[in-house]
């Protein structure tokens, strides 16, 4: 009997101190803090709440929960202000003890925070910003981005508009700061290496409402023009280029920021038959339906490319915690299983990062039309996995490639070196 009882109590004994351990066990694993920062007032307010969006789907759909711990998210409005941005980073780091950051649509503000994050060694995760250095020059073991480079799909759009579309003599069209030089130079370059003709460059300062000094100037020589507006300025450009007679006589190519979405409700038809590149998943993928659906349903409204790019940021990032099983507190485990995400299957085709951690994507060519009274982005062409480095090694970039800063308004008398 004695035994009996000793045998009860030691197993409850067991019972107790293993819930306790159970216990303990919970209480060591808190919520997993991701700090979010997006401009959510002034002009770039409606495309930061769609990164924002994006971003939220991805871990809604996980019920917020992942590798066994609970996702918090702390979104700061960053206002697009470099001064402001960091000073939100800086809440976000030292009081709010997130263990990761995310977002940021402006490269001032990416600028503005990134040594700031490389010295901290705090994981980023950029969904938009497209300056070249953050993934080159100025890269960091902290820093990784799902969207894209800006000279990444402008070499790949250069070359296409000389080799697919048949231009031959082309105009530049771009807002005075640094996100467009990189644009501009990059499409300007592979243009005009692959045989193409840079006849003009023209660009605004930021904030321009009168668009008629530039387009009164355009050389009508020219069978396209390649431009690159953020923001309202990409309206009022569309609405004057239409107003100067100039649709359907010189080819518009743009990003796909200037016509898509959040931007074609709002002008006529006369921009039906741009040509852009940008961030578009393939309308034949379920995955892809799946989020466009799900996106429309949960904010009533079509994601656009900040939405598909921040999408696709939570997806590495679940996946490499999904891969620790929640441990982000050791931070070069977390950061080794990001860089090794590769997913082979996603609404955009395969994505994975290069080494400077930067994410090799598909292209997509794409076309603005109109089917009754329905407007309509049709991708027209893809190029397969590419790279920021487009078809050179990071080394032979470094060496050939001209430094966009640099070259504004020197791309008509460029002579590349092949």
């Amino acid at each position: 009997m004695f035994t009996k009882r000793c045998l009860v109590f030691g197993l409850a004994v067991v019972l107790f101190l293993s819930l306790v351990a159970s216990h303990r066990g919970a209480e060591a694993a808190p919520p997993i803090k991701i700090g979010y920062l997006t401009p959510l007032t002034g002009p770039f307010a409606r495309i930061g709440a769609d990164l924002r969006d994006g971003w939220v789907l991805h871990f809604d759909e996980l019920g917020n929960k992942v590798g066994g711990r609970d996702i918090q998210l702390i979104v700061e409005d960053t206002e697009g202000k470099p001064e402001v941005g960091l000073v939100k980073t800086r809440k976000l780091v030292e009081k709010d003890k997130v263990d990761m950051l995310a977002g940021i649509f402006s490269t001032g503000v990416a600028y503005a925070l990134r040594d700031y994050v490389h010295n901290q060694k705090i994981p980023l995760m950029i969904t938009n910003a497209g300056a070249d250095d953050l993934t080159k020059q100025k890269r960091s073991p902290y820093l990784f981005r799902s969207s894209l480079s800006s000279s990444q799909l402008g070499l790949v759009f250069g070359d296409w508009i000389y080799g697919k579309l048949g231009k031959r003599k082309m105009v530049i069209l771009g807002q005075d700061y640094p996100g467009s030089w990189e644009w501009c130079g990059s499409v300007a370059y592979a243009f005009v290496l692959a045989g193409g003709k840079v006849i003009q460059e023209l660009y605004s300062p930021m904030g321009t409402t009168d668009f008629a000094p530039f387009l009164t100037a355009l050389n009508r020589d020219a069978d396209v023009v390649f431009s690159f507006h953020i923001g309202h300025e990409t309206i009022r450009l569309s609405t004057q280029y239409q107003e100067f007679g100039l649709y359907g006589k010189i080819q518009r190519t743009t990003g796909l920021g200037e016509i898509d979405e959040m931007i074609y409700p709002q002008i006529g038809d006369y921009i039906v038959g741009t040509i852009a590149t940008g961030i578009r998943g393939n309308p034949d993928s379920p995955h892809f339906q799946a989020f466009y659906k799900a996106f429309k349903g949960k904010f009533g409204k079509e994601p656009g490319e900040f939405g598909n790019s921040s999408y696709m940021g939570a997806m590495f990032v679940s996946r490499a915690l999904q891969e620790v099983k929640g441990n982000i507190e050791d931070k070069e485990l977390f950061l080794k299983a990001l860089r090794g995400i590769k997913i082979a299957e996603s609404g955009w085709g395969p994505i994975s990062f290069d080494e400077y951690q930067h994410i090799i994507r598909d292209v997509p060519i794409c076309k603005l039309v109109k089917v009754g009274n329905t407007f309509r982005i049709d991708i027209i062409d893809k190029v397969p996995q590419v790279s920021q480095f487009w078809r050179y090694t990071p080394e032979e970039f470094f060496k050939k490639v001209p430094v966009w800063a640099q070259m504004k308004g020197k791309w008509p008398e460029y002579k590349p070196v092949k």
